[in-house]
């Protein structure tokens, strides 16, 4: 692989990390759509990603989501506002 081609997917994947961290209340946030927005196919994103953060997107993406909501819920939200607030869909998923 040509240098810059892999300077440009490493770069991709700090932008991927700061525009997740930006849209975590986004609930259809995940790796395809991730892949599409970026212009980059979702097997050479997840394996930057991993490469830079020692995590799959997805689970990037469930991690920061779990650290704000215990953010909120110290704060004294309700579980009922706290799951949609960081972009679960289903309360269920956040138990």
């Amino acid at each position: 692989m040509e240098p810059e081609k892999i300077q440009s997917n490493r770069a991709k994947a700090l932008h991927v990390r700061s525009y997740i961290l930006q849209n975590l209340e986004q609930s259809d946030l995940g790796l395809s759509e991730l892949s599409r927005r970026f212009f980059i196919t979702s097997k050479t994103l997840n394996r930057e990603f991993k490469k830079q953060f020692q995590l799959t997107v997805q689970d990037f993406i469930r991690d920061e989501r779990l650290k704000r909501a215990y953010e909120l819920l110290k704060l004294g939200q309700q579980v009922r506002e706290v799951y949609q607030l960081v972009g679960f869909r289903h309360a269920e998923s956040f138990s």
